[in-house]
């Protein structure tokens, strides 16, 4: 069956979709359901529609908007926010953008917390106290901690929407949620003195 539909705008063609699909799949159980689009912009919109009306779906040839690193990330700043407890979310955005905090200082931080049988955000924080960071990895720390308390702050006070700008406000961050790959985090090397 082809349709054609003159949407008022994006959002509106995506719950066109995903209601003629619903309209579809009621009349034939068993069928499949394909939907083309244009552009990787609209699979945002027409996958909210097909969660809304709680129906699977799968991206062939792309990225579902909610697997991309961007989105991610973003997701983990809100995440960090609202639990500082959240070490997977900590250990994703902590140099993302690049920010100076480089893989040995995060194992740094994560020997400590091990050590003293404390969670990464409070053995970030006893660091900080403690001044055990070089000086460029103490300011880069001492920053995104600042960022992560603020954004915090304003998820308390302010809808998430507008809380979530605080975090694309910092400088780079907003570069780094326009690039099409997330920069991969450096290892350091390891060499064994057994």
């Amino acid at each position: 069956m082809l349709t054609i539909y003159s949407a008022h705008d994006a959002e509106n063609e995506a719950l066109f979709i995903a209601d003629s699909t619903e309209k579809i799949l009621r009349q034939y159980p068993d069928r499949r359901v394909a939907v083309l689009y244009r552009t990787n912009s609209q699979s945002r919109q027409i996958e909210e529609a097909f969660r809304r009306y709680n129906r699977k779906y799968n991206v062939v040839g792309g990225i579902s908007y909610y697997q991309r690193a961007e989105v991610k990330d973003i997701i983990a700043y809100l995440k960090l926010a609202q639990s500082q407890s959240d070490a997977i979310s900590l250990q994703r955005i902590i140099n993302v953008p690049a920010r100076g905090i480089g893989r040995t200082t995060v194992e740094q931080a994560e020997k400590y917390a091990v050590e003293n049988g404390i969670g990464l955000w409070e053995a970030i924080g006893e660091m900080l106290q403690k001044n055990q960071f070089g000086t460029r990895a103490h300011s880069a720390v001492m920053a995104f901690r600042n960022l992560i308390e603020d954004l915090a702050e304003a998820s308390q006070t302010k809808p998430l929407h507008e809380a979530s700008h605080l975090s694309k406000s910092e400088p780079g961050t907003a570069e780094c949620s326009n690039r099409k790959t997330r920069p991969k985090p450096k290892r350091a090397s390891r060499t064994s003195t057994n």
